[in-house]
């Protein structure tokens, strides 16, 4: 009887034994998260992904050339046993850390954390939008840009700095893939959701709640206003001034410091654009709210409370204007205890 029962022990220590061996080696599967399942490109080579399929199979390398594994997940660890892989110190079932947030998979080996992979999730990029080909000026950011093409390739960014993308629409959503290195901290699939009329683009981030961004198209500034024809100097400092010419096209700035820009009215703002070489800081696509009364003009700026009085300029007796004053081309409001 006592035989019986050590026997009857040893024979179930084997097969604890062999059941954890199987799950190491990943023979038996657990759960499939749902989270892992689609198509999973490298952030370092988008050319080379994981394909997770439900019920606990998949497939990995390039294009063209993917073999099959079979996975399966417990807690944060994904198993993935593949027969035609080169083994990974003699075995070929390789166990990762993994996380998914939005978009983005990272791989991370428990063994040595300093080894992690990024991944982006692949999705269908949908169709080309005519009402968003050409260039959109960003309203909020100096010399940003981004523009759609015919052939669903895009550009984004400023001179020396482009971003380069492919494009495509599936109902009111914009679906962008950036293209080459993306660090790990970007999303390389963006999700917008969008609106466009003939000038005005509107771009809400559906991975950022809160963010709204606007653009204007390229030479789509509006209509010259009458009203604003003329030279209106700064009631602070009437040595700064607009002018605005009925051909569409204006200076701002001191005598001698000019800079060129175009211009145009929708509605009650006034859209500038600046035209030349500009200081890195400065904003070439400028709106501001404004108003008229009489012979003052008040505009204030569309992004925060800056407001700013001008009035019809007369000839300035410059002889009366006291050479040490200061100033400077920075908008700034000076304080009177200042």
């Amino acid at each position: 009887m006592q035989k019986k029962i050590i026997k009857a022990i040893i024979i179930a220590a084997l097969v604890t034994v062999s059941t954890l061996t199987l799950v190491g080696c990943g023979l038996i599967r657990g759960e499939m998260s749902q989270e892992l399942v689609g198509t999973w490109l490298w952030n370092s080579n988008p050319n080379w992904m994981y394909v997770f399929f439900e019920g606990g199979t998949g497939e990995r390398g390039f294009y063209g050339e993917k073999v099959p594994f079979t996975w399966s997940t417990s807690g944060i660890e994904v198993r993935i046993r593949c027969e035609g892989c080169e083994p990974m110190f003699g075995v070929r079932t390789r166990v990762w850390g993994f996380s998914v947030v939005g978009p983005s998979l990272r791989f991370v080996c428990p063994q040595d954390y300093s080894i992690i992979y990024e991944y982006t999730y692949y999705y269908e990029i949908g169709e080309i939008e005519p009402a968003l080909l050409g260039t959109w000026l960003f309203d909020n950011y100096t010399n940003w840009s981004i523009t759609f093409s015919e052939d669903g390739i895009g550009r984004r960014g400023t001179a020396g700095d482009t971003q380069l993308f492919v494009w495509g629409i599936i109902g009111d959503t914009l679906n962008i893939r950036r293209q080459g290195y993306v660090p790990y901290y970007y999303a390389r699939n963006e999700m917008w959701r969008f609106s466009a009329d003939s000038d005005t683009l509107r771009l809400e981030w559906l991975l950022e709640e809160g963010r709204t961004d606007y653009y204007t198209r390229a030479g789509a500034l509006g209509d010259v206003n009458p009203a604003l024809v003329g030279t209106w100097a700064l009631e602070e400092d009437t040595r700064w001034r607009y002018v605005f010419n009925n051909d569409g096209t204006g200076t701002l700035g001191w005598t001698g410091e000019l800079t060129h820009f175009n211009w145009g009215v929708v509605d009650d703002v006034i859209r500038i654009g600046l035209v030349g070489a500009i200081h890195a800081d400065t904003i070439r696509h400028q709106r501001w709210f404004f108003s008229i009364e009489e012979d003052t003009l008040t505009m204030r700026w569309m992004w925060d409370d800056s407001e700013y009085v001008y009035i019809r300029h007369a000839e300035v007796n410059y002889a009366e204007i006291d050479d040490d004053e200061t100033y400077g081309t920075d908008y700034t409001e000076t304080d009177e205890n200042d």
